[in-house]
C-alpha cells in the first residue's frame, strides 16, 4: 500500500455509531432477543462450553468465563489459530437453561472486524494488478455529481484516492461532523426522498456531495465511511458482490469460505447457526425509513447488509483467525504481527489479534456490546494466557 499507518497492539479501531441503543437453533435464538434485551439473571445462568478443538486450555477458557459472568455477556466464541493450524475454537454461553447454546461454529456478526477482509480484498486486487491504489475513488466508481440540489461539491472529494480509504485519511471526521453515514441510513432515505431503504451506492452518492473536515492525505481519522467505498471498489473491479469475491479469492484457499457470510439486518432474516444479538434500547428504523415505530437497537436502528465492507459480515471465530493468519489485520498486506482491530455496534463486540511471537492468531466475539476497557483488559488476560500455554509452539 501506498501509506500504511502503524496500530500496535496498544490502540484499538471501533466501528461504532450513534443508533440509540448452530443450525435448528435459530428459532429459539430469534424468540428470546426480538424485545430489549433483560439484564443476565445471575441466579438462573449456567456455564456451559463447546469446543471443537483446544478443550484442554482450561485457564483460557476461564478468561473468556471470567469475562462473560462479569459483564453479563450471554453468548461467546473464541478461536486461535498457530502458523495457520486451529489450536483452540470454542463457543461459550452464560445464560438460563433455555437459552441457546453457542457452539464454536457460532456465526456472530463482526462490526469493524469486518474490514480486514475488506482489507485484504483490496490488497489481492493491487497485487494483481487489478486496482491502482493511487486512482482516485470517487472517480473509479463513475460518481461525479452530487445527489442534491442544495448540495455543494467540496473541491477537495475528488482528490481522494483508494489508498486514501484504505488508511482512513480520506478527509472525513464523524466526531467533527456529528454524521457518520453508516448509521444515518433513516436520514439518507429521507434527503434522498427514496421509495425505500438506502444503498451502499445511494450512500456513496449522497456523501459526494458533503462536505470534507480536511485534506485528502493530511490526517488520520478513523472512518467507516471509506471501507464501505472500498466494498464498492471491490464489485467495480470484479464484476461480483464484494461478500462473494471474498468467499471465493480469499476464503476459499483458506478452507473457511462457508463460514462467512453477509449478515441481515432484521432477526426474522438471521442465518441458520446466528447467535441472536442483545442491545438495550430501541431507535427509529433504517430498515423501514418511513416508519415511527420503534425498533430494537440491534435489530434495523442501522443496516447491516448495506455496511457489508466497512461492518456488516457475520463470520465465526476460527475464521476471522483464519483471514489473519495470512492478511494484514490492520491495513495491506500478508501477516502483520503485532497488530490487531476491534469491532463493536449494537449487540455485538469483535476482535483480530496477530501475536508477535510464534505465529499465534486469535479472534473472539460476542454477542452484547461490553465495556470498553473490560475489552482491553480481556485482550490483555487472552494474550498472558496464551503465553503461559504450550499454544504457541506447532
Amino acid at each position: 500500500m501506498s501509506t500504511h499507518t502503524t496500530r500496535r497492539l496498544t490502540r484499538r479501531t471501533v466501528l461504532t455509531g450513534t443508533a440509540v441503543g448452530g443450525v435448528g437453533l435459530l428459532s429459539a435464538w430469534g424468540a428470546s432477543r426480538l424485545a430489549i434485551a433483560d439484564p443476565v439473571d445471575i441466579t438462573a445462568a449456567t456455564w456451559r462450553q463447546q469446543h471443537a478443538v483446544g478443550e484442554q486450555y482450561t485457564a483460557i477458557h476461564r478468561v473468556m468465563r471470567d469475562f462473560m459472568e462479569s459483564q453479563g455477556v450471554r453468548a461467546g466464541t473464541l478461536a486461535i489459530r498457530t502458523d495457520g493450524e486451529l489450536r483452540l475454537s470454542s463457543g461459550y454461553t452464560f445464560a438460563d437453561i433455555d437459552y441457546p447454546d453457542t457452539g464454536p461454529d457460532s456465526l456472530f456478526r463482526l462490526a469493524s472486524v469486518s474490514k480486514a477482509f475488506a482489507a485484504a480484498a483490496i490488497h489481492r486486487l493491487s497485487d494483481d494488478g487489478l486496482v491502482d491504489l493511487d486512482t482516485p475513488v470517487f472517480e473509479y466508481l463513475g460518481i461525479s455529481t452530487v445527489a442534491l440540489p442544495g448540495q455543494t461539491k467540496d473541491p477537495r472529494v475528488d482528490a481522494i484516492t483508494i489508498a486514501h480509504a484504505v488508511d482512513h485519511t480520506g478527509g472525513w471526521d464523524r466526531a467533527a461532523s456529528g454524521f457518520d453515514p453508516i448509521f444515518r441510513g433513516r436520514e439518507i432515505a429521507h434527503a434522498l426522498d427514496l421509495p425505500g431503504r438506502v444503498s451502499k451506492t445511494d450512500v456513496a452518492q449522497y456523501m459526494y456531495g458533503e462536505p470534507l473536515q480536511s485534506d485528502p492525505g493530511s490526517v488520520e481519522v478513523y472512518s467507516n465511511f471509506g471501507y464501505l467505498l472500498l466494498g464498492l471498489v471491490v464489485e467495480k473491479a470484479t464484476g461480483a458482490d464484494f461478500t462473494e469475491f471474498v468467499q471465493t479469492e480469499i476464503l476459499t484457499p483458506l478452507g473457511v469460505e462457508d463460514e462467512v457470510a453477509l449478515g441481515h439486518t432484521v432477526r426474522e432474516d438471521a442465518l441458520d447457526g446466528e447467535v441472536g444479538y442483545d442491545a438495550d434500547g430501541t431507535g427509529l428504523s433504517a430498515w423501514d425509513p418511513y416508519s415511527d415505530e420503534p425498533v430494537p437497537a440491534a435489530y434495523g436502528t442501522f443496516l447491516i447488509a448495506e455496511c457489508d465492507s466497512s461492518g456488516g459480515l457475520v463470520a465465526t471465530a476460527s475464521a476471522v483467525a483464519a483471514l489473519i493468519s495470512e492478511y494484514a489485520v490492520w491495513g495491506l498486506g500478508e501477516r502483520t504481527p503485532g497488530y490487531y482491530r476491534t469491532g463493536a455496534m449494537a449487540g455485538t463486540c469483535s476482535r483480530a489479534t496477530s501475536l508477535s511471537g510464534g505465529g499465534v492468531d486469535w479472534s473472539y466475539i460476542f454477542n452484547t456490546r461490553a465495556d470498553a476497557d473490560a475489552l482491553d483488559t480481556l485482550g490483555d488476560a487472552i494474550n498472558a494466557a496464551i503465553a503461559d500455554s504450550d499454544i504457541g509452539a506447532s
